[in-house]
């Protein structure tokens, strides 16, 4: 009979890795399967930022040592996030300390930690579907790198599996309860990045800042990005929305090319690495986990629906998956309802704050990059009012909505949805934080009510 493994994680990434961390160091035998080779996991397309935020929470409860600049793991430090619609001039920067990095060297130093606290790195192990027993999921089939069918059994499997979910989309509807099989197109973000550096050493003027262009060739919520990867070195890309077509004989290199064109001559700099990815644009699924198993980090939807960022969140979400898998191993209980601590963890947060920030994207998808540019150039939307509405959870005073209403004017109709969308993003923030059910008996009560303010029947 073949060993059952405590924990079976599919996936290296950083939600993967770090569940790993945190269940092998209360003693328990994990093991994590990835497709790639040993020293490509943590390879990833993307725009690299990481908010200091989620690192912190790893130093401080598990010991993870922060992001290195002086190794490589970061490429450079960042102080501000702007947004900026139409043109870079029309913009609101605010504070933002988070970290450029290098997703590799990174996420291979927590590999090498993982390791360290007990945790077994399979390399090069396809997924070919998942084990059901009694309407448990008991672990997974793979091809090895040789090429050979093989099993490996688990007390709880975890789908690190990013975009794509290899065991989540297998998970039978019968067992879902609330765990989509798949992202709908109309939030499904695809990207296309390049990582360049400015020929002879020349310095570009973004230092320690990352902008998120909302430009007039890119329906929203989609974006052009510029970050900043060092004195000489940027990260550019664009996104774009799944269910909205190119323009007739544009593809999403060409309209990168056009977008960022503007700004930077590409006789100007060297690209050192480019290519692109799928991105969950919707908030995370409601719930997740099924008898057996747990979702984490992009295979969960668990990215931010308007920045499109899941490096944070997928970090914290291994975090938590890992408290509440030793919680049921030491119990012997591999029950969705034991498990579903996981998800009262995750709806706190980010799940929350994610619900609240796909409210702002459909917003801004609605309003368009004309009347969005609007709210910017008349300095509406301030970091005072986005601080207090998402970072304080406050309410306006009454000081700050008679300048709102002041600077609206003459376009009283961009007023109303503003306030509205204020109003939502405050409910939403309520439903998943106090009222997301406490058992999966009263999840149906709890979407019906949640998709009423969200506007989607998710």
């Amino acid at each position: 009979m073949s060993k059952v493994h405590d924990v079976l994680i599919i996936g290296g990434g950083p939600a993967g890795v770090i569940a790993g961390i945190g269940i092998a160091k209360e003693g328990y035998d994990v093991v994590i399967i990835d497709k790639k080779e040993r020293g490509n996991i943590g390879k990833k397309n993307c725009g690299d930022a990481l908010d200091t935020k989620h690192t912190n929470i790893l130093f401080e409860e598990l010991g993870i040592e922060l992001p290195n600049l002086n190794n490589g793991e970061v490429r450079s430090e960042v102080s501000k996030i702007t947004i900026a619609s139409k043109s870079l001039d029309t913009k609101l920067t605010a504070s933002a300390p988070a970290y450029q990095v290098d997703r590799l060297k990174y996420g291979q130093t927590l590999l090498e930690t993982a390791e360290k606290n007990g945790v077994k790195i399979w390399d090069q192990c396809t997924v070919r579907g998942i084990i059901i027993e009694n309407n448990y999921i008991k672990g997974v089939n793979y091809f090895d790198q040789d090429g050979e069918r093989k099993t490996i059994l688990a007390k709880i499997t975890i789908d690190a599996s990013g975009f794509i979910g290899v065991m989540r989309k297998d998970i039978p509807k019968s067992m879902s309860n609330g765990v989509n099989l798949s992202f709908p197109k109309k939030w499904t973000v695809g990207s296309y990045r390049e990582i360049v550096q400015f020929k002879d050493g020349k310095n570009h003027k973004f230092q320690n800042e990352i902008v998120l262009l909302y430009h007039k060739k890119i329906k929203p919520p989609g974006y052009a990005w510029i970050f900043t990867e060092g004195k000489d070195k940027l990260n550019l890309g664009i996104t774009w929305v799944k269910d909205i077509k190119y323009p007739e004989g544009k593809s999403m290199k060409k309209i990168y090319s056009e977008i960022l064109g503007e700004y930077f001559d590409p006789e100007d700099y060297i690209i050192l690495d480019k290519g692109g990815g799928n991105i969950p644009g919707m908030p995370n699924f409601d719930t997740l986990v099924v008898n057996g198993g747990m979702i984490v980090g992009d295979a969960g939807g668990l990215a931010d629906p308007t920045t499109f960022e899941g490096h944070g969140p997928a970090l914290e979400s291994g975090r938590l998956a890992a408290i509440v898998a030793v919680d049921a191993l030491k119990e012997e209980d591999y029950s969705s309802e034991k498990l579903w601590k996981y998800n009262k963890l995750i709806m706190n947060y980010p799940g929350s704050m994610h619900a609240q920030s796909f409210l702002v994207a459909k917003f801004i998808r609605d309003m368009g990059v004309e009347n969005f540019s609007y709210l910017l150039g008349k300095n509406i939307v301030t970091e005072e009012f986005m601080n207090k509405v998402f970072r304080e959870k406050q309410k306006i005073s009454f000081t700050m909505a008679l300048s709102i209403i002041g600077k609206s004017f003459p376009k009283w109709n961009i007023l109303l949805r503003l306030l509205k969308i204020y109003f939502r993003v405050q409910k939403i923030g309520k439903i998943y934080i106090e009222d997301y059910p406490e058992n999966p008996l009263l999840l149906n009560d709890w979407r019906q009510k949640r998709n009423k303010v969200i506007g989607e029947n998710f």
